[in-house]
């Protein structure tokens, strides 16, 4: 087996276990999420799985290959032509399902496209067996933990706020949506460093690491600053004068895309690189068990305010975790 053909069977691999995992999972979410919606349970249902499909994303593949410029053209260009055709037919007069339907189906063809184009470039591929498949899960184990605990976290805190601060819910997913957006924008640099920090040599390694968090911090040092300034406007856009934040709302918001940058950097680059999926399972657990809590807690007692401090506590607390990962990994 060439080197093209053994990374095609690898992304193979993973594409059917992504997939697998998808299907299992997109009746659960898709039944679940209809009764959160007032009058439009269809649309809220291809909604949460249209941001369900977006981990089948195959830009792992081609950053790890070196060559994230093959994401723009498989990924971003039709997902992007997608979501604006299906923006386009709400907008004259199709059902409101049509947006996520659109999304989603943009989400499946980037993953069709890059199975086609991986395919073209490695020959005739390999069979992969059920054992295979199952092997893939054992080994991927804490990352499938370490997911799965950050979309507890990151999905039922609004949720939460809505049970607990119910007159709160809607500014709190207000500022949740905009540091989020924010976030989104962000995630390319870390994406875009992983393939520099995984050929990183036993000699400079700890040199390139240290690199790779601080421009992590830079990162969401800057993109927080960037919400705080252009924040107000972005909420006027997208909300209409529906919702209103606060200033303090925004620096708190700050203080979280600072957090999550970080932690992308000790994480994403830093843990992964030296084998400690596990200090990053442990951290996502440690951030929905004792986050939501809080969350809960904290908006109870100071609206909005408290519960965005509540995230705070929980992003502290997940790069804590983290941070002592590093730490005892490079002393052994």
């Amino acid at each position: 087996m060439t080197l093209a053909q053994d990374r095609a069977h690898e992304y193979r691999i993973a594409a059917r276990s992504r997939l697998l995992v998808f299907l299992i999972l997109t009746p659960i979410l898709f039944t679940t999420s209809m009764p959160l919606s007032q009058g439009f349970p269809i649309a809220t249902g291809l909604a949460a799985v249209s941001s369900l499909a977006v981990g089948l994303s195959p830009a792992w593949y081609f950053i790890g290959l070196g060559d994230p410029s093959r994401i723009l053209l498989i990924e971003t260009i039709p997902r992007m032509a997608f979501a604006v055709v299906g923006a386009a037919l709400v907008a004259s007069g199709f059902p409101l399902m049509t947006g996520p339907l659109a999304l989603l189906v943009g989400a499946l063809s980037a993953t069709a496209i890059a199975s086609a184009v991986v395919r073209t470039r490695s020959g005739r591929p390999a069979r992969i067996s059920r054992t295979t498949i199952v092997t893939a899960f054992r080994t991927q184990r804490s990352a499938v933990a370490s997911r799965i605990f950050s979309a507890i976290y990151m999905g039922f805190s609004v949720a939460i706020v809505a049970i607990f601060a119910p007159g709160s819910v809607a500014a709190f997913a207000a500022a949740e949506r905009l540091f989020r957006l924010v976030l989104s924008v962000l995630q390319s640099v870390p994406n875009s460093m992983q393939h520099f920090v995984g050929r990183a040599g036993r000699g400079d390694l700890n040199s390139v690491l240290t690199m790779g968090v601080a421009i992590s911090v830079f990162t969401g040092t800057v993109g927080g600053a960037a919400l705080i300034a252009f924040g107000p406007m972005a909420e006027r856009v997208l909300f209409q004068g529906s919702i209103s934040l606060d200033r303090s709302a925004y620096w708190l918001s700050a203080i979280i895309v600072l957090l999550t940058c970080t932690s992308r950097g000790t994480g994403g680059l830093a843990l992964i690189r030296l084998g400690g999926m596990r200090y990053i399972a442990f951290s996502s657990a440690i951030g929905a068990i004792v986050g939501l809590p809080v969350i809960a807690a904290l908006s109870m007692l100071q609206d909005v305010t408290g519960a965005l401090f509540g995230v705070i506590v929980a992003e502290s607390l997940v790069l804590a975790v983290q941070v002592v990962g590093i730490i005892r990994l490079r002393r052994a």
